[in-house]
This record gives C-alpha cells, structure tokens and sequence, in this order.
C-alpha cells in the first residue's frame, strides 16, 4: 500500500545572480557537507550528462541517490534509489524570473515516506534550514551582493540544523 508523500517546502529569496544561485545548487550534488547531515563522504558512482547517481555515507547510514541538474529549467532534483527508512525525492528550484529588487525565489520541496509505512515527520523546518544555506551560499558567491545592516557590511553564516527536531533521532531524513 503506497500513501501519497507529504510535501514539506520553504521558499526564500536570494540577493545573487542566477548563474551564483545555480553553482550554489551544483556544489552541493558533490559536497553536501552541511547540508545532509553527518556526512562523511560522497562518492559519484555514475555520470550522464547533467545527471549522476551519487553514494553518500552519513555515518555508516548509507543512502543513495539519483541526480539530475537542469541548469536550463532551474532545478536540481535529488531521487533516493537506496535509503533504509525513507524513500521519495528532494526538489531545489530557482524561479525562473527575477523580482523587481533584483531577488529570485529559490525554494526546496521534499517529498519522502517512511519505508515501513509509519508517519512521516513534518520536513518543512529541515526544507527551511536547506533553503537558507542554499541562500548563504549562492549569496557568498555573488561579487555584487553586499548585506548592509546599520551602515555596514554583515557576514552571514549559514545555521545549523537542530537533530533535536526528529523524536528520538529516528526520523532524521538526512536532508539535501
């Protein structure tokens, strides 16, 4: 019996350019760290094109992936081919116009069940703490952007994601 995957999203909107926010998204297909947590290594296992399938070792947790990158559309769609508690998939997309300041909206969308059919925890604060690294990062990229906060400039830092948010840390997605 296969129930529909709830869908777990954060939006946000970055200051850089769209080729800065797309090397942001690319970046983390072979360095995750920070992003998944407790990770400990990656390794491309294949590549075609602008798509891979990716192992990556949290720990000893073991999860594998199919990746694709369309720098045309936008998105960078994360597939889980192998996990042991979760299946479904992770979706980071650019909006394709910019707004009138000059931001674009970058937003994740994570879909997953739990494998054995129990409830899935709600993702959306591990779809935000995402976003916003993706926002750091693509943002640190940008020679253009500067963050003015009382007349000066502010380094940003991307925050942690809090394990403490998954009961009992069997719920941890080991998010992209």
């Amino acid at each position: 019996m296969t129930t529909e995957a709830p869908l777990n999203a954060a939006t946000v909107s970055v200051r850089a350019d769209l080729d800065a926010i797309l090397d942001a998204l690319e970046a983390r297909v072979e360095t995750p760290d920070g992003v998944v947590n407790d990770t400990t290594t990656v390794r491309i296992i294949e590549r075609n094109g602008d798509a891979c399938t990716r192992e990556v070792d949290t720990n000893g947790a073991v999860l594998v992936e199919q990746v694709h990158v369309d720098r045309a559309f936008g998105q960078v769609k994360y597939k889980l081919v192998d996990h042991p508690l979760f299946e479904g998939d992770v979706v980071h997309r650019v909006a394709a116009k910019p707004h009138a300041d000059g931001t674009r909206d970058v937003s994740v969308h994570i879909r997953w069940t739990r494998r054995d059919g129990r409830e899935m925890a709600d993702l959306t604060a591990v779809a935000e703490q995402a976003v916003l690294r993706i926002k750091y990062d693509a943002e640190a990229r940008d020679p253009d952007f500067r963050a003015i906060a009382d007349g000066r400039e502010v380094l940003f830092t991307a925050p942690d994601v809090d394990p403490s948010m998954f009961a009992g840390g069997e719920d941890d997605p080991t998010m992209h």
